[in-house]
């Protein structure tokens, strides 16, 4: 993984950021070639069975960061009828698929947050998306409670609640998003130049990133018709412990 420029340890560090996660998207076929190479050079000599469960992991990896990318669409894409469509709709193609690699791979992902995803799509259709409530957005809003908090020492708890009512609903007013909008880029700055040519190279990479996801459920589907389960590594294990012993 280092050679690729992600440490695993940084995970546990809080250094494994989104962007960190882009990065090992960008490069999942050069780690899932390096893993497979040093499988077949070390492992069992089982090439087929190396190269179905490495392929396997690949695709589950795509397919998470597929589930992951559509979920924190913003709201304000989320509003627009066309946008919130076919997101809804990659949703609804890509949920099943991870839910059934999961299944394939003996993951041990049996806890609240699988449960979560079954849910994901009803909680966007109410929310117009829950990118804004995700886990960096929601440190955001914690911190104005704070502040506004501190500055008003309300302490009826009614009018607390009535107070940060309208905050939100002043927060989340489509005029008001849209004089924001329209003030911020106004105050951008024209860079031209390296920082133009930074941005187009962002955009193309983002627009190969979602290319390559939805090639991975398109593919998903097409494997998991052909071969719906794999042999649990306990089976593996078992099969070469016998098959050694015939030998």
């Amino acid at each position: 993984m280092k050679d690729h420029g992600i440490d695993r340890g940084d995970s546990h560090g809080g250094e494994f950021t989104g962007i960190a996660c882009l990065v090992l998207e960008d490069r999942i076929e050069d780690v899932i070639s390096g893993i497979e190479g040093i499988l077949l050079s070390e492992g069992n000599g089982e090439q087929e069975e190396i190269q179905e469960v490495c392929e396997s992991y690949r695709l589950h990896f795509l397919l998470c960061s597929h589930m992951f990318s559509l979920s924190r669409t913003s709201r304000r894409d989320m509003r627009d009828p066309t946008t919130r469509n076919v997101t809804l709709d990659e949703l609804r193609k890509v949920i099943p698929l991870v839910d059934e690699s999961t299944e394939r791979l003996s993951l041990s992902m049996l806890t609240v947050k699988r449960h979560l995803m079954f849910h994901l799509i009803d909680m966007m259709t109410l929310h117009d998306g829950i990118s804004d409530y995700l886990e960096d957005l929601v440190e955001q809003i914690h911190q104005r409670f704070k502040k506004s908090k501190s500055r008003g020492k309300l302490r009826d708890l009614v009018k607390i609640a009535d107070y940060h009512s309208r905050v939100d609903k002043l927060y989340h007013n489509s005029l008001l998003s849209k004089i924001h909008e329209e003030i911020f880029q106004n105050r951008k700055r024209p860079f031209q130049g390296e920082r133009a040519n930074s941005n187009a190279r962002a955009v193309m990479m983002s627009d190969a990133r979602r290319v390559r996801r939805r090639q991975a459920v398109v593919k998903a589907k097409t494997l998991f018709t052909e071969k719906p389960t794999l042999a649990s590594g306990f089976e593996r294990n078992l099969n070469d412990i016998r098959n050694g012993e015939l030998v």
